[in-house]
């Protein structure tokens, strides 16, 4: 099993607290003080998301009137999607 299972569990199940937590704990193990530029981080969660099972992901694709950082859509027919936005913007 994926290390990365429970982040992606957490994500389908809606879980904010779960993902924060994983995505937290996946982070303190793997980047240095020197890894702090949003640019990074952008790549970092591209990365890890792009990996997920049944999931198509996008990086900072114009939605309607705005752009999304990270756009990830199912590659299945249900009605679910994943927005990662910056809110320091």
């Amino acid at each position: 099993m994926s290390q990365l299972q429970n982040l992606y569990q957490s994500m389908i199940d809606g879980d904010i607290q779960g993902m924060n937590y994983e995505i937290s704990k996946y982070l303190l193990g793997v980047i240095s003080y020197m890894d702090s530029a949003e640019n990074f981080y952008h790549g970092f969660l591209s990365g890890i998301l792009s990996s997920m099972d049944n999931y198509h992901v996008k990086s900072n694709r114009e939605t309607g009137n705005d752009r999304s950082d990270i756009f990830m859509l199912p590659n299945y027919h249900k009605k679910t999607s994943i927005h990662y936005r910056n809110q320091n913007r």
